[in-house]
């Protein structure tokens, strides 16, 4: 409910061309936990509480895909998933996921 209605969107997720990157860019995700750059917080969480919120779930799948690997429109330079948005309250959306209030 509240995930899904906060309006998030990935810097150029959708529509931005962004230069290819290469190979050399970092995978998201080890052993089911995800890194995470949130307007320049960076929090370090459990994939399966990411996935939780539709839109989260939507951007680990898009940047698990082929074509993003070519992609660095949705990370940042050290190449972990970026959200252009406050970082200071992403701790109360993680807050919601995990616990449901």
């Amino acid at each position: 409910m509240v995930a899904s209605s906060l309006g998030f969107s990935a810097v150029g997720a959708a529509s931005a061309v962004a230069a290819a990157a290469g190979s050399d860019i970092p995978s998201a995700q080890s052993g089911g936990v995800v890194t995470i750059n949130v307007g320049g917080d960076v929090f370090v969480v459990a994939r399966s509480t990411l996935e939780r919120a539709p839109f989260l779930q939507a951007l680990l799948a898009y940047t698990d895909s082929e074509a993003a690997l070519h992609m660095n429109s949705t990370r940042d330079s050290e190449g972990r998933l970026f959200i252009d948005r406050d970082g200071k309250l992403f701790p109360e959306i993680l807050k919601y996921l995990r616990t449901g209030r």
